[in-house]
């Protein structure tokens, strides 16, 4: 705690120095019976910057605490304060111990001296803190703002940084994303979708660092709400190394992947046999290899298919495909088959399976070996189509056409027929959502962006053009979406970073965009 690890690195320091070989589990259930704790409780927190304010303004004291045997500033609880969700302190609680703390070196007991003050003569005095009794309730301001308030102040940001104006845009960025972690949650999607906004108005003044702590920030969210192995935490990760290749650190990007990977194995690698062998004490539980892995998550979710599983096993094999480990194949025919028994429940992960199956001939150089995988894809393609439900309200349709595109851009590069995917792909975005609409332009962008990459930009003009005019219908010249799109035009290639190095301001919800490219052009 002293040196602020995360438990992924004192597990492999345990492991490597002293062949200590715990689940995560067993862990945290051992910090739990000591009353370990690396962060403090919002609620506590809340009422140690209340006190210390409380204190400083009338009594001219500066304020330490004590709670949980660890010693925290006023400074730890107001950063833990400023994440929390707003809550309300019913009264200050009675259990609290009042103590002087003892001077270093001090060998006799603190109750013989005065107390303790700074160098400026104020009282410092040392609170043992248990957690205060709170009422919680579902906040509908912060800071006296509502959510009207807040999205005013986000449309400000984007309207400072347009005009280069950073330092008011920062302090903009940052009231919205204070205010929607305290009204919708930290991890909510339009949360996210700021602090990716906020992020790239560091990384277009250089102030690498900022943006950096900005993207751990929301990390941390996403580990301690749903788990670093959840498929919401791992598609946070994509989504930031996607974000870190637009600023041309593609070295950063596969070490935040790896990092994913790691978490989604470390999260997933328990099956019901390896977790009953963990309950037998006689017996060290052993690293499994990646195959064995692969089968064991085949093998669960065969026996008791459901949505959770097969997600599992997409994300698990997603991360394997990269590397062409044994036993994706058959866990990728396995999931295919499983999705097979219902395909409008599963019509979303049977397109993704079949696409990460496609990827991983395409890795190996096989497409010929397996050409009766390509073209029986186009009745997958059809079957899923043909049943699946268009819903321009919800995000199911956009996960769908995602899921498509990336089965079409398996295609392309395996050198197949894929023409006619894209543009029933595009027709469907354009009967769904509109012409457009922002949905169809990012719809035409990903697909640009397969196109470029794959073939070059002869192949990817049109689509870019379609993106292009779309834009002009829908948003005035000088916006940024518009620019950048102009820009590829004269320069025949579209990036996401300028020649400076910076990105453009399109990227990630200029105008609030929630559909973007994804993973289709990082393979």
């Amino acid at each position: 705690m002293k040196e602020d690890n995360s438990l992924a690195e004192v597990m492999e320091h345990m492991e490597v120095k002293h062949k200590f070989c715990p689940t995560s589990k067993q862990y945290k259930d051992k910090f739990k019976s000591w009353k370990w704790i690396k962060r403090l409780p919002g609620e506590v927190a809340q009422w140690m910057v209340e006190k210390a304010n409380e204190r400083q303004t009338e009594e001219g004291k500066e304020t330490t605490f004590s709670f949980k045997g660890r010693q925290w500033t006023i400074e730890q609880a107001q950063d833990t304060a400023l994440r929390t969700r707003k809550l309300i302190v019913a009264e200050t609680p009675s259990d609290i111990e009042v103590e002087t703390p003892r001077r270093l070196g001090d060998q006799t007991s603190p109750a013989s001296h005065g107390p303790e003050v700074d160098a400026q003569g104020r009282q410092i005095r040392s609170f043992n803190v248990e957690s205060p009794a709170v009422r919680r309730t579902f906040p509908l301001t912060w800071e006296g703002k509502n959510r009207a308030d807040l999205v005013q102040a986000l449309q400000a940001a984007r309207d400072s940084r347009r005009r280069q104006e950073f330092e008011r845009a920062e302090t903009e960025f940052l009231e919205a994303l204070e205010g929607h972690r305290h009204l919708l949650t930290p991890t909510h999607e339009e949360t996210v979708k700021i602090a990716f906004e906020m992020a790239n108005c560091f990384a277009e003044q250089d102030r690498m660092k900022d943006a950096n702590t900005t993207l751990e920030r929301v990390s941390e969210d996403f580990i301690e709400r749903f788990g670093a192995g959840h498929k919401k935490t791992v598609q946070y990760g994509l989504d930031v190394a996607d974000l870190l290749k637009s600023w041309g650190r593609q070295e950063d990007a596969l070490a935040f992947l790896a990092h994913a990977r790691d978490a989604f194995e470390r999260a997933h690698d328990d099956s019901e046999y390896e977790r009953k062998a963990a309950r037998n004490k006689s017996r060290r539980r052993r690293p499994t290899s990646p195959a064995t892995r692969l089968k064991t998550i085949r093998d669960d979710m065969s026996a008791d298919p459901s949505s959770s599983r097969i997600d599992r096993g997409i994300g698990t094999a997603r991360t394997f495909v990269a590397t062409g480990e044994a036993g994706v194949e058959d866990l990728l025919k396995c999931i295919e088959s499983v999705c097979a028994r219902d395909r409008q429940a599963f019509a979303i992960q049977s397109l993704q399976a079949r696409a990460e199956r496609l990827k991983l001939y395409n890795k190996q150089n096989m497409v010929f070996q397996h050409i009766a995988d390509y073209t029986s894809t186009k009745d997958l393609w059809n079957q899923t189509w043909s049943q699946f439900v268009w819903d321009k309200d919800k995000s199911r349709t956009l996960d769908f056409l995602e899921a498509s595109l990336e089965l079409a851009s398996a295609c392309l590069r395996g050198g197949c027929d894929s023409d006619w995917m894209f543009g029933r792909a595009q027709r469907q975005a354009e009967e769904t959502f509109g012409f457009n609409d922002e949905r169809t332009i990012w719809t035409l962008i990903s697909i640009g962006l397969v196109h470029q990459s794959a073939l070059g930009w002869f192949a990817a003009t049109r689509w870019f053009e379609a993106a292009y005019s779309a834009a002009l219908s829908a948003y005035q010249s000088d916006d940024g979406l518009v620019k950048s799109l102009e820009i590829a035009m004269e320069k025949k290639f579209f990036s996401y970073v300028s020649d400076e190095g910076k990105p453009y301001k399109a990227i990630f919800g200029v105008n609030g965009l929630t559909f973007r490219p994804r993973r289709l052009h990082l393979e």
